[in-house]
């Protein structure tokens, strides 16, 4: 990277080899090679000359991107900042037209720039020697050589660019563009820094974790049931650190492989009071172990899979007690409070649909009102967010015994 002298260097290292080719190219002919707007250069129509007129610059497309991120999060300098321009410059060549000049240190300076389109570290470096102003650049250090090659001006683009001198007759002209220049300020200095003592590479394969499957531990069939295992199929499921979440709940399951993953669905993998009975979504979910030491960082999500989780009646239902027609009734999982709860009632005195007592918290034990309900025995099942709890019922292999379900039942005395 250059210094702030680098453009003023650039133009004098030009000047320099522009110097040498005109005057090569007419010999016995004092030639004046000055760098600045053509209109301030108007020598006599004996006398030869050049003009060479910086008109614009702009930023380089290609290294423009290389000055990204020079500061960190906290403001601190970590790299020195550069601004990568390109120059483009007027050259004007003046002359005695009969003798055609102009022409002839045309061609002498397009051959030249055609043969030598770098400035070479050794001319910049004599420019810099001969010029007492440019004695602090340091242009010849740049990594990157500024190479010139010449622009095609359309005749409208070269008219709009001689419209700017004002009341100056057209001259001979052609356009060069110079590329790159890098500069750098010089009181930008970066703190130091410590070298890197550990280098942590991870590659992240393409093939986040997927799910085909989740059923009962009973069988691809079988109801899910609240306290049951499932099992989750699918691909890539194995991660550094693996979860199943259920909800917005996560948990660790107790077996992992690529294919398979087993998790109970208890309260022991699973926060007191998460879980709940009704239609749930499962996925799986990877944390990746980086750095030194190891830290878990967010990985790669599977797909959503839903399945219905139905309710469970733990042992075996007590008769109504307590305030008349009031039935207490201890289910698994929790359920919240708003959750929607109905007990059903199927016997040969009736059928009954029976809504929950209103709730302000979760709860494990369910009060309905059984006002109503004739007398006699009954099967029960609790329905939670539309997922009924099961039926016990007997399964024979004789084809003249029909299956029955069995309960669990609640007796209601008059």
């Amino acid at each position: 990277m250059s210094n702030h002298l680098a453009i003023a260097t650039v133009s004098a290292t030009l000047r320099d080899l522009v110097d040498d080719a005109a005057s090569a190219a007419l010999t016995g002919v004092s030639i004046n090679v000055e760098t600045g707007r053509p209109d301030r250069l108007v020598p006599p129509d004996d006398e030869a000359a050049i003009s060479i007129f910086l008109y614009q610059i702009t930023q380089n497309p290609h290294w423009r991107n290389d000055d990204l991120a020079t500061r960190n999060m906290s403001g601190n300098l970590v790299r020195r900042p550069q601004a990568a321009i390109d120059v483009y410059y007027l050259l004007t060549f003046f002359g005695v037209e009969g003798q055609q000049h102009p022409e002839i240190l045309l061609g002498a300076v397009t051959s030249a720039l055609h043969r030598e389109p770098m400035l070479s570290r050794d001319r910049i470096e004599n420019v810099v020697l001969a010029e007492a102003h440019l004695a602090a650049s340091d242009l010849a250090a740049q990594p990157e050589l500024v190479r010139f090659a010449p622009m095609e001006l359309s005749l409208e683009e070269l008219s709009k660019l001689w419209s700017v001198f004002f009341q100056t007759n057209y001259r001979l002209s052609v356009a060069y563009k110079g590329s790159v220049v890098l500069i750098s300020p010089e009181d930008a200095v970066p703190r130091p820094t410590l070298p890197v003592a550990v280098r942590n590479l991870y590659v992240e394969a393409l093939a986040p974790p997927r799910i085909e499957a989740v059923s009962s531990v009973a069988g691809p069939r079988a109801p899910v049931v609240a306290g049951d295992e499932i099992v989750i199929r699918g691909h890539n499921l194995r991660g550094d650190e693996t979860f199943v979440a259920l909800g917005e709940h996560q948990a660790v399951p107790s077996l992992v492989t690529a294919r398979e993953i087993r998790i109970a669905l208890t309260e022991g993998p699973f926060p007191a009071g998460t879980l709940r009975a009704g239609p749930v979504g499962v996925r799986v979910v990877h944390t990746r172990l980086m750095g030194t030491p190891e830290v878990p960082h967010t990985g790669p999500n599977s797909n959503l899979f839903a399945i219905v989780v139905h309710p469970r009646l733990p042992g075996v239902p007590l008769p109504p007690t307590g305030p008349v027609n009031t039935y207490a009734l201890n289910v698994e999982p929790t359920v919240g409070p708003r959750q929607r709860a109905r007990l059903f009632l199927t016997g040969s005195a009736g059928r009954h649909s029976i809504e929950a007592a209103a709730r302000t918290t979760e709860t494990t034990s369910l009060e309905f009102d059984l006002s109503g309900v004739a007398a006699g025995t009954y099967l029960i099942r609790v329905q939670v967010e539309g997922a009924d709890s099961l039926l016990a019922f007997t399964d024979t292999d004789a084809d003249t015994v029909p299956d029955s379900y069995t309960g669990p039942t609640l007796v209601v005395t008059p």
